[in-house]
């Protein structure tokens, strides 16, 4: 940078004006010769001069933003087109030429062009319009590569007189983005409803990016995303977890997921993993807070052994605090040996896991399964208030690094001028006299141009803001012993319905008489502007591409091709004109048409500066944040050179702050900020008072009647965290893992509407039980080991789950025990139960299909446990009163802060993604008050069933109170919310690898009875359910009491059946002669007489031989067409050679040709009967009255398809249709049991099946 001072400028006036050419002394030095020497040594190349234009170009341009100007005109397009003006406007709408005047153009540099695509009518001739703008660039610069660098600027001055102070507006929120937002609405509203309206407009603009691909619960999303914009992350503890080492998403990886299921052994040594990960963590964290407040101590220290000598008595003995400084080193010590031993512990637990991981795969084809260290829950600290200045009292002067504001790839044009001596001033200046002339020439004609100001006031360019803030606490903060009241929170301020932000009381909106005042500095940026134009330029392409395309590319022509994202950012301005001058908004309230405003506020004029009240967390907690001089005491005796020492040893970073004794001390931020006064210090150190006309505030900072508050929300100062994790289902207090070995999942409820009774399985889905409409356990039918009312009622039973059993309990009457209202309560249980799951509607629901799916959604029992937390130890007063306190006691007084007690929502109704159903508070062997909290959005009329958003619902949590531990009623594809207001919203969820097997697995049991039926055989219509099967289920008796036999639904037959009832010819030859049937009469020789079916005494067959009754006519010569008998008798022989054997129709019906029949896996003697519209050769499209029938067996086996119908019909096993006849094949009995559905791929025990 070249400067120029003038020691007497005399009178700055139009008269005035000042010519500086710089140049460096030493050629050796010249940045330009360096980059050309530079190049030459990577090109390899002999010398310098042999250094080509086009890399000296790209190296100006990379290193320095220098490119030479070169100007071209339109008619050197004709090499091109030979109509250029096409081109030409093309070129200009893309930024490669930036217009001099109509024919001429600046060319763009290469690497700017670069990125910049052509649209497809004209991309064919990108290649060689590049060429021929590089070529231009090279014939300007010339073969031979320039070796010196002149600089030159002019500043004339036209001073104005003005004393008016420049206009400033004040806006605040939680973040840049936010103040911005709310100035910009309160810039272009008409009134203050409609600022409301575009403030929220923006603010939800700035979240769409992570929530516009959202279908449900977009609105609850971003008051959620807004909310966690005003606090900050903090990282928290790690964790551990074991994952494959093949890459995600590959086909051996999905086939590796078996191992998702840890072998117990690993899982447990995982857990004791984390716990050790977790006290490392946690004691790392009491090791800084340690380190932070031994600094403090040790400046309040010197303040004690150094004070004002008429202050001596005002302060503490040094030596007391000395004491005291040396115990926090003995605590720290102890602290850092702790961290030792448990750094030592988790590696060596680590390693084990890792050796336990790869025996497991030794010698298989199996891949590696690898230990991974992850992020865990983060902690979250409020955003500070941000400050945004918007006006002339911010606007920067024109200064270096704005030279690329005339060009639109942001290079300085450059000017090359014949070779000069530079010992040789005046040479120098003839040199560029004419580089002279053709700016002043510029300057002169009004156009803009680099190197010439007119200076007319002091150049100011703002960069620090001092300020100093007044803080009104929220009144009734503390008890009379100066300690806050446990109820301080909820005294003023509650969780309104499904609000994520704490509302103050209408009867509370006064403060605290004796405000606090802080001070700071903050470093001053133009971000939030920029930030804003970037989300609202993306924001107006995502609508042109998703809502408005047709209407957009109807005005625009822009090719097919070209219609991208990426391509409509490059020239946002188009998008922009478009909807500000054709889009016809739909009254002042649209939102498009307010972000279009937004946007164009936002141009190259508009000058704001932000940024936060940095240091006012810190100032809070009465410290300062500012840079600090190490631990030392040089005035200390030599004696003392020890201590010094080993204090600045504990300390090491623990010194980013220093204590401020006499500020306040207000760990829960609640209440309300004014600005009192901002000074702006700029890049040379001018200082400048200022003075507003206007101070914006956000919607949410907003304070009641008083505009010049600043409403600040109840927040926790130090990092917290609002801690929701599921516990393991087979311990008590354990946490739940990822894996599903520690699965949170207890079990799983069923309502069943046919009877209002509710199921309960275990958790991979066997059924226990149900309980029934008057409140008592049924066992489950068929169950191996029955769960009976006395067990559900047993603490001490081993057999079911302890947390679903006391689930169960809470649900059911012991035996023997009357009603006392549990008959009316599982009632009302169910109705609510069933009208939470109508609100659950969750995006991934498709991603799991299960049987509660179709017949009433299973809800899963599981516990999680809520708790409040903070990052290190509380913070604690740092006044002289509390100071004198701790040297006295030995304890650190933090004011009560950390038995505050904050409100905590679980369950988001007003979200379909939200699964929560309902939850009870655990006590020691039972549920707080018996009290159900149910996800209802209006109050209940049953005294145990309370909504989760009341009062009553609410989980109060303290810093210092232990974790609550809850019982919750989930639809597992949903997640789970906890909102506190005072952090952000904590959403958890299951892992689907953890249920989805079970939901395939669960059977639904319908009592059916009384049911008449073959008592070989149970016929009852049922529904097709694609990819379910029905059974049924029934005890029958055995010699040692009655066991369960459970009768798939699919039709099936034994071979045994199918040959004892398709006779022989031997036995239907003797039945055509039985005097009751009269078919054939006894003739001589063996032979017999076939009668006409007029002569026949039966026209049907019986039993085994009915259904061969046509086949019988073919095969004893019976005319078709007359009914007349042949006159030649027949022969057995002759009957004997027609009818096949038995066990050929049977061998015959099971060859996959033919498809009759299908033998079972495992049961060779057993086959389904395959539907007659699903055999071979079966016309499936034929109308619906004919699909049904069979098609015919060809060969010898034509014509008996009837008599095979009629043995399957009688003698299968399986669910058969009712008759719809009156017709009864045998006997009949009225039979109890239980019609189960389950998946089709689910399996019955064999031991219960026939």
């Amino acid at each position: 940078m070249f400067g120029f001072h003038d020691p007497e400028p005399g009178s700055l006036g139009p008269d005035l004006q000042y010519d500086v050419i710089g140049w460096y002394r030493a050629s050796g030095n010249d940045c330009v010769g360096r980059l050309v020497r530079q190049l030459a040594t990577e090109l390899e190349l002999a010398s310098p001069a042999t250094v080509a234009p086009g890399p000296l170009l790209e190296g100006l341009a990379e290193e320095y933003g220098w490119t030479p100007r070169v100007t071209v005109t339109k008619d050197l397009l004709r090499a091109i087109s030979t109509d250029p003006d096409p081109l030409w406007r093309e070129l200009l709408a893309r930024d490669w030429l930036a217009p001099v005047d109509n024919q001429t153009a600046l060319a763009t540099i290469t690497s700017w062009r670069a990125g910049r695509l052509l649209s497809t009518p004209f991309q064919d001739a990108a290649e060689r319009v590049g060429q021929l703008l590089d070529d231009a660039a090279i014939t300007v610069l010339g073969n031979i590569p320039p070796e010196r660098v002149a600089c030159h600027a002019r500043l004339r001055f036209a001073p104005t007189n003005a004393t008016e102070a420049p206009g400033l507006t004040l806006a605040v929120g939680n973040s840049g983005a936010e103040a911005l937002a709310a100035y910009l609405a309160d810039a272009d509203a008409a009134g203050p409803d409609q600022a409301a309206a575009v403030e929220r407009q923006l603010a939800a603009v700035l979240e769409l990016t992570g929530a516009q691909q959202r279908v449900l619960d977009t609105n609850a999303k971003l008051a959620e995303a807004y909310h966690e914009r005003t606090f900050r992350p903090v990282d928290g503890e790690s964790r551990w977890t074991v994952s494959s080492q093949l890459a995600a998403g590959t086909a051996d990886a999905a086939a590796e997921q078996d191992l998702a299921d840890l072998p117990p052994d690993i899982s447990a040594a995982l857990t004791e993993l984390n716990h050790l990960q977790d006290a490392y963590d946690r004691t790392r964290q009491r090791i800084e807070s340690t380190r932070r407040q031994i600094f403090s101590d040790w400046y309040k220290y010197l303040l004690c052994s150094y004070p004002p000598h008429d202050e001596v008595d005002d302060y503490p003995d040094a030596d007391t605090v000395r004491v005291l400084i040396e115990s926090d080193l003995a605590t720290l010590d102890e602290q850092v040996v702790a961290a030792a031993r448990l750094d030592q512990q988790r590696h060596q637990a680590a390693g084990q896991i890792r050796r336990s991981l790869a025996e497991r795969v030794t010698g298989t084809d199996r891949a590696g399964y690898t230990l991974r260290k992850v992020a865990g829950p983060r902690y979250y600290q409020p955003t500070e208030p941000v400050l945004l200045l918007a006006g002339d009292a911010v606007r920067p002067s024109t200064r270096y690094g704005q030279d690329h504001r005339l060009r639109p790839d942001d290079m300085l044009d450059t000017r090359l001028l014949p070779e000069v001596d530079f010992a040789e001033p005046e040479a120098l200046w003839q040199a560029v006299d004419a580089v002279w002339r053709e700016l002043a020439g510029a300057v002169s004609a009004g156009h803009g141009t680099v190197g010439f100001a007119l200076w007319r006031r002091q150049p100011w360019h703002p960069v620090l803001l001092d300020w100093e803030v007044e803080f009104f606490p929220r009144a009734e903060q503390v008890n009379r012993d100066g300690a806050y009241d446990p109820d301080y929170i909820n005294t003023n301020y509650h969780l309104d319905g499904d609000s994520v932000e704490l509302a103050l009381r209408d009867d509370r909106q006064h403060l605290a008489v004796g405000a606090r005042f802080y001070q700071g500095s903050s470093i001053l940026t133009s971000f939030a502007a920029e930030q804003m134009r970037t989300v609202i330029g993306r924001y107006l392409v995502d609508l042109v591409l998703h809502r408005d395309h047709e209407q957009f590319f109807a005005a625009v022509q822009i090719a097919e091709e070209d219609r991208t994202a990426d391509f409509l950012l490059q020239d946002i301005d188009q998008v922009v004109t478009w909807y500000a001058q054709r889009y016809r908004p739909d009254g002042p309230d649209d939102p498009v048409a307010n972000v279009v405003a937004a946007y164009r506020r936002l141009g190259p004029d508009f000058a704001a500066l932000s940024q936060a009240l940095s240091g006012f967390n810190e100032a809070l907690l009465a410290h300062r944040q500012t840079m600090q001089l190490p631990v030392a005491d040089p005035l200390a005796f030599a004696d003392d050179a020890d201590f010094t020492s080993r204090v600045r040893a504990a300390v090491q970073r623990g010194n980013h702050s220093a204590p401020m004794p006499m500020d306040d001390f207000n760990p829960i931020r609640a209440g309300a900020l004014q600005i009192r006064r901002l000074r702006l210090v700029d890049s040379f150190g001018q200082v400048r008072d200022l003075t507003w006309d206007r101070l914006v505030r956000p919607e949410p900072l907003a304070e009641p009647d008083n505009t010049t508050w600043i409403g600040l929300p109840p927040r926790l100062v130090q990092p917290a965290r609002l801690n929701l994790r599921w516990l393991a289902a087979d311990a008590d207090h354990v946490e739940a893992g990822a894996h599903a070995v520690s699965t949170p999942i207890c079990g799983w409820i069923l309502p069943n509407h046919l009877d209002d009774s509710l199921m309960f399985y275990d958790r991979s889905g066997a059924a226990l039980g149900q309980v029934d409409q008057s409140a008592s356990w049924e066992p489950a039918p068929g169950a191996t080991a029955p769960v009976s009312p006395a067990q559900v009622h047993d603490p001490a039973f081993a057999g079911m789950n302890p947390h679903l059993r006391r689930v169960a309990a809470q649900l059911t009457r012991a035996p023997g025990a009357p009603d006392t209202g549990q008959v009316g309560f599982l009632a009302k249980f169910l109705e609510v139960i069933e009208s939470a799951l109508d609100a659950v509607a969750p995006e991934s629901a498709a991603q799991q299909q299960g049987l509660g799916l179709l017949f009433g959604r299973p809800v899963a029992v599981v516990r999680a446990r809520v708790n409040l937390e903070l990052c290190g130890l509380p913070a604690v007063s740092q006044s002289w009163p509390s100071f004198d306190q701790d040297l006295r006691r030995g304890t650190r007084d933090s004011q009560g802060f950390t038995r505050v007690r904050f409100p905590v929502r679980i369950g988001a109704r007003d979200q379909f993604d939200d699964g929560l159903l309902g939850f009870w508070k655990e006590t020691g062997d039972g549920y707080a008050d018996n009290t159900f909290y149910a996800a209802l959005d209006e109050p209940s009329d049953h005294a145990r069933i309370v909504p989760y958003d009341s009062p009553a619902a609410l989980v109060g949590q303290a810093i210092d109170d232990p974790p609550e531990e809850l019982t919750l009623l989930v639809d597992p594809r949903g997640k789970v919310h906890a909102s506190s207001g005072v952090l952000p919203t904590k959403v958890i969820d299951i892992p689907p690898d953890q249920f989805t097997a079970a939901l395939a697995a669960i059977e639904v049991t319908f009592l059916t009875a009384p049911l008449i039926t073959p008592r070989d055989q149970v016929r009852i219509s049922l529904g097709e359910e694609p990819g379910y099967r029905w059974s049924w289920l029934a005890p029958e008796p055995a010699p040692n009491g009655p066991v369960w036999v459970e009768t798939e639904a699919d039709a099936t037959i034994t071979r045994t059946a199918f040959l004892a009832h398709f006779p022989t010819a031997a036995a239907l030859w003797t039945e055509l002669l039985d005097p009751q049937t009269r078919w054939l009469v006894p003739a001589g020789a063996g032979g017999a007489t076939v009668l006409a079916p007029a002569q026949r005494k039966s026209a049907a067959l019986p039993g085994d031989f009915a259904g061969l009754e046509q086949w019988a006519d073919r095969v004893l010569g019976i005319d078709q067409a007359t009914g007349a008998a042949p006159a030649a008798p027949v022969t057995q022989a002759r009957l004997g050679a027609a009818l096949p054997a038995a066990a050929d129709v049977w061998a015959h019906l099971v060859r996959p040709e033919t498809g009759w029949l299908t033998p079972l896996d495992g049961e060779p003697v057993r086959a389904r009967i395959v539907p007659a519209d699903q055999r071979p050769g079966a016309v499936v499209d034929a109308p619906a009255e004919n699909r049904a029938e069979p098609p015919d067996l060809d060969g010898p086996f034509a014509g008996l398809a009837a008599r095979i119908g009629l043995i399957f019909d009688l003698y299968q096993s399986g669910i058969a249709a009712m008759r719809a006849d009156a017709l009864f094949t045998g006997p009949q009995e009225i039979r109890e049991g239980w019609l189960t559905l389950r998946p089709a791929r689910a399996r019955s025990d064999d031991a219960r099946t026939r």
